[in-house]
């Protein structure tokens, strides 16, 4: 069973607005859930990256997440 994080919540909600929305608000759905997935790969792989070069996060670590979560 997947856990249910905000994330995960949020894909589901998106597959079923794509399944389940009006036909008009399709395509807005899937590209939602592919931005999204995109992302929380993005954030994944940036900190597996972290993990293999065995360091602490720092300031521009922190920028680069900020960044990838396009929240400025």
């Amino acid at each position: 069973m997947t856990m249910q994080t905000a994330l995960n919540l949020a894909v589901e909600a998106l597959d079923l607005a794509i399944k389940c929305g009006g036909e008009l608000d399709r395509e807005i759905y899937v590209v939602a859930k592919q931005k999204l997935e995109a992302m929380v790969r993005a954030v994944v792989e940036y900190g597996a990256k972290m993990d293999r070069d065995e360091r602490s996060p720092d300031g521009d670590d922190y920028n680069q997440l900020i960044s990838i979560l396009e929240i400025i």
